[in-house]
């Protein structure tokens, strides 16, 4: 464990003196803030999202209160706070989906350009240590920064309505939604972005190929927006499954990938 940590704290470190990381980690919790406030403030003849395809989704909205548990709130908190899930939701998927992969693509591709990639592989790690240390490391700033946005939504809320609306909040789902739907996600997101920083030469190009890798991911929020697919405890359940399941894939074809040797010679 100990020799884990090793890489764990270099990396964590390497991505703080990054001002776009620090940036992202402090800038979105503040953010989802203002955005938050902002959408509170809008009335149910404004949706915040895709406002002239909203037909069929009105007719549907009762049963979208029962679903999301709003149907004993007023006809105007309930939309809002209908709204606030697929929001929330999207600000969430952004902190676990595109940071990990980020991070996690220039990994490796760091420790060439730091001529720091002889030396990780002449210290005694095995291959299964060095891909855990890297997935584990692209993950801990995007799991906290997901936390940290948490309070701050909660905040707004409160600070909107009162306090029973922002009980809405404590729920069992957004519980589950952050402290394990997130590191699922974000577990595979880091090794997708590892698969990816095992292929090329340099941190640009790994970046590039993260960005058309992770849209895909992001797509999840157009259903969520037509109310076609609910953020309930069973999306929640399929997730679970579905995230598990891919982290293992991804992280058995990294392992399958990492040779040593091909990557000294293609980074020379």
């Amino acid at each position: 464990m100990s020799k884990l940590q090793t890489i764990i704290k270099k990396d964590i470190l390497d991505s703080l003196k990054n001002w776009e990381t620090l940036y992202s980690l402090i800038g979105i919790p503040i953010a989802s803030f203002f955005i938050i406030i902002q959408m509170l403030n809008r009335k149910m003849n404004a949706p915040i999202l895709f406002p002239t395809h909203y037909s069929n989704f009105y007719k549907n909205i009762e049963g979208l209160y029962t679903v999301y548990g709003l149907n004993h709130f007023e006809p105007q908190i309930a939309f809002t706070m209908l709204q606030f899930n697929t929001v929330y939701f999207f600000i969430i998927a952004l902190i676990s989906c595109v940071m990990p992969f980020v991070l996690s693509a220039t990994s490796l591709t760091t420790e060439k350009e730091q001529d720091t990639l002889e030396t990780l592989f002449a210290l005694p790690f095995t291959t299964k240590e060095i891909l855990t240390s890297k997935i584990i490391a692209s993950v801990v700033l995007p799991f906290l920064g997901s936390l940290m946005c948490y309070p701050f939504v909660i905040a707004a809320v409160y600070l909107k309505y009162d306090a029973a609306i922002a009980y809405y909040l404590l729920g069992i789902k957004w519980w589950l939604l952050h402290l394990i739907i997130v590191p699922i996600y974000a577990l595979v997101t880091a090794s997708g972005g590892i698969c990816i920083s095992l292929k090329v030469k340099t941190s640009r190009a790994a970046i590039f190929i993260a960005a058309l890798f992770y849209i895909p991911f992001m797509g999840i929020i157009i259903p969520l927006m037509y109310g076609t697919l609910l953020f309930n405890f069973q999306f929640i359940l399929f997730s679970i499954i579905a995230g598990s399941i891919m982290f293992v894939i991804l992280f058995l074809l990294a392992f399958h990938l990492f040779d040593r040797e091909k990557m000294l010679l293609r980074y020379r």
